[in-house]
């Protein structure tokens, strides 16, 4: 029948489970603050600089680009997802990774120091391996068949772990 779920197929799969977040407010914050100091600072040099000297077009370039970085940190967004194949990861607007249920030799939901073990959030490699955080220091540590090693930052680890673990299962 028209409109019936079994017409849509696959594409209603809901997922055992699915977590967003952004980047914390404090970082947000910080990245404005800087924003709105280098704009006070370019406006003084402004006041003793000709426009096209070198130091003024110099600070024209890193306010924009200062600009277009906080711009990205406002929107970007960490989005998990675990349905019956496995796990997706997505970093929008940079990155998608998948990572099927057969690839993971073992994992736990942990507690972890986001600046000393990977140097901070975002897409990072540290010591440990790769992560995906986006704020806080818990996560889901997996550790795949290769030996390579994944964390997943989550706002609510534990349920996390507990929807790979039934994933797993299944």
């Amino acid at each position: 029948m028209p409109g019936s779920n079994e017409a849509k197929g696959s594409m209603d799969i809901k997922p055992l489970y699915h977590e967003e977040q952004q980047f914390s407010p404090a970082i947000k914050s910080v990245m404005i603050f800087f924003d709105f100091a280098v704009v006070l600072f370019l406006v003084f040099v402004l006041r003793s600089q000709p426009l096209g000297s070198p130091t003024v077009i110099a600070l024209i370039i890193s306010t924009v680009i200062s600009g277009m970085a906080t711009a990205l940190i406002l929107c970007m967004k960490l989005i998990v997802d675990v349905t019956q194949e496995g796990i997706s990861i997505r970093f929008t607007p940079f990155m998608n990774r998948k990572i099927a249920f057969s690839e993971i030799k073992n994992f736990e939901a942990t507690t972890y120091r986001p600046i000393a073990e990977y140097g901070g959030w975002g897409i990072r490699m540290g010591l440990k391996g790769m992560a995906y955080n986006a704020s806080g220091n818990r996560g889901v540590q997996l550790e795949l068949l290769n030996n390579k090693r994944v964390l997943i930052g989550s706002q609510n680890a534990d349920a996390l772990a507990a929807a790979i673990r039934g994933g797993m299962k299944n």
